[in-house]
């Protein structure tokens, strides 16, 4: 009985870590084209700033951008990236 347990255990761990794998692999692709179409650079460091660069390939352009996210509401950050782009 604790046997078939322990099978089931496992084989439902083993099924969690390939839909696991699977999410892993989505996440990771959606996040390349939305760096790809956006040309943002994020700078995960720099925490609890949000910074990074946007390239403009058009100009060859990079700009840098940083905002202190205790100092700035989630509005006004997001207006501010949107201007960026």
């Amino acid at each position: 009985m604790i046997e078939a347990q322990l099978q089931e255990a496992q084989k439902a761990a083993q099924e969690a870590s390939s839909v696991m794998s699977a999410d892993e692999a989505v996440t990771k692709h959606q996040l390349s084209l939305y760096a790809h179409i956006t040309r943002v650079t994020w700078r995960s460091d720099q925490q609890p700033l949000v910074a990074g660069t946007v390239s403009d390939s058009s100009t060859g352009d990079i700009r840098l951008f940083s905002f202190d996210s205790a100092a700035t509401s989630r509005f006004e950050l997001v207006n501010a990236l949107w201007e960026l782009l």
